[in-house]
């Protein structure tokens, strides 16, 4: 039972690639979103994905799946 209520619960900040979609769960916020650019602001710092054609395929509450070519991923904390 303590598995089913921890992942229902979940609140742990998770990235998953998987056959060319990024998926990223439980940010915190959308800083800014461009075709080359996305910010997203999590409890520990930002995250800051960078490629080509980048695009939102599904948005849900604090979870977000992106597409396009993925060129880095870079994590800044926030005293940086």
């Amino acid at each position: 039972m303590s598995f089913l209520r921890d992942s229902i619960f979940n609140q742990n900040f998770e990235m998953h690639y998987v056959k060319g979609k990024l998926n990223i769960i439980n940010y915190t916020k959308i800083e800014w979103m461009e075709k080359e650019k996305i910010s997203l602001e999590k409890v520990d710092g930002t995250i800051l994905i960078t490629g080509q054609n980048l695009r939102v395929q599904k948005l849900l509450d604090h979870e977000i799946l992106l597409d396009g070519t993925i060129q880095a991923i870079e994590w800044k904390s926030p005293d940086a």
